[in-house]
């Protein structure tokens, strides 16, 4: 808790923020209400996956001039960690002007640095396109409270409109006397209810910026601002990146696991053989490694630069993971180094997953990262 008081206070020591957090969100609406294109995606972990957008049919009634497009790439058991790699995939290349993020409750077991450097890895980068989108943190509810001060520090941070769905839906059962189970399914999924809920929250929030902009519309409507310094020690990783695995001896390429996680995964490389070996050069800071399980798969070993390899077990149970194998190495190249042991059941790696090969390892260069805000 003292490391996350510290980011806070930096934060407010160091940021140059904008007029109003939304003022981001505003200037997007602004366009939409002149009838300009909004594209939205949310991205987040399986409640955002279950929920559908939330908020399209909304956004449609509110901007009826606006070609609204939602896209929905939640991806179940996933968060930042995974999301700062997923970035130009599934979000970047959608070219959004809106973007929601969802990571609070999967981030639950992760370490402050780690989820403050992975969540501002994210916006920092966005921020940092020629035509950045306006950003928005959904802090999802759990049963048992979500860690939600990690995410709150760098929506501060940043000057970034948050909706807290855990002190919404907590004053909501408290007023109307019902039950947890009433609108939720488990300690952190919602329920059919519980989905509509999260709608009408986002849209409540969202409603104040929506007026404002259909009182001014205009086409090439902006906001400028400085992004601060960042709040991580360590450097962003803002050129992470998931590229699929190469077809080496050994490896055959499969284009289906045969089960609803394929969307995710695009295809895999499978190991063949008694003895499957990979060796691939990288450039970067950091390294990891996303791959298919199964019951009926087996274990790989996977280690950089001839370091005592991590044993990874691929066969505890149905669906995918992805494991960081190193995020501080030092810039310029190095070697992935993945062995599956004689005897072992095939394995089905993924996408290779990697960071800080461009220069000064993918972070701004210090007092030179002013950027246009749209």
């Amino acid at each position: 808790m003292k490391s996350i008081l510290l980011f806070v206070l930096l934060g407010l020591v160091c940021t140059v923020l904008p007029a109003r957090p939304g003022e981001d969100v505003e200037a997007v609406f602004r366009r939409a209400a002149a009838g300009a294109p909004l594209r939205v995606v949310v991205i987040g972990g399986s409640i955002t996956q279950d929920g559908k957008g939330w908020i399209g049919e909304w956004l449609e009634n509110t901007f009826p001039k606006s070609p609204v497009l939602v896209h929905n790439v939640g991806m179940s058991a996933t968060g930042s960690a995974l999301g700062v790699f997923r970035l130009r995939r599934d979000v970047i290349a959608r070219q959004p002007d809106l973007v929601f993020l969802e990571f609070a409750v999967n981030d639950g077991g992760m370490g402050d640095e780690r989820t403050i450097r992975y969540l501002e890895s994210i916006v920092v980068r966005l921020k940092n396109l020629p035509r950045p989108p306006a950003v928005v943190f959904l802090e999802t509810a759990a049963k048992n409270k979500s860690n939600r001060a990690r995410h709150h520090a760098v929506a501060n941070h940043y000057g970034l409109l948050e909706i807290d769905f855990q002190v919404a839906l907590d004053s909501h059962l408290s007023q109307n006397r019902i039950p947890w189970e009433s609108l939720m399914g488990d300690s952190v999924h919602p329920n059919r209810k519980g989905h509509a809920f999260y709608g009408k929250v986002i849209a409540e929030k969202l409603t104040p910026f929506a007026e404002r902009a259909r009182k001014s519309p205009d086409p090439n409507a902006s906001v400028s601002g400085t992004l601060p310094e960042p709040m991580s020690a360590e450097p962003l990783l803002l050129d992470a990146d998931m590229q699929t695995f190469p077809e080496k001896k050994g490896w055959v390429r499969t284009f289906s696991v045969g089960h609803w996680w394929d969307m995710f995964l695009l295809g895999t490389v499978r190991s063949t053989g008694k003895k499957a070996e990979m060796h691939l050069p990288f450039r970067g800071t950091a390294v990891g490694v996303m791959f298919a399980m199964s019951p009926k798969y087996g274990k790989f070993l996977a280690s950089v630069d001839g370091a005592f390899p991590k044993e990874i077990r691929t066969n505890t149970r149905y669906g995918y993971s992805a494991v960081i194998l190193a995020d501080n190495l030092a810039p310029g190249e190095h070697m992935l180094s993945i062995q599956v042991p004689e005897g072992e059941n095939p394995v089905h790696l993924a996408y290779l997953l990697t960071a800080g090969g461009s220069r000064n390892g993918g972070s701004p260069v210090p007092g030179k990262n002013s950027r246009r805000v749209w």
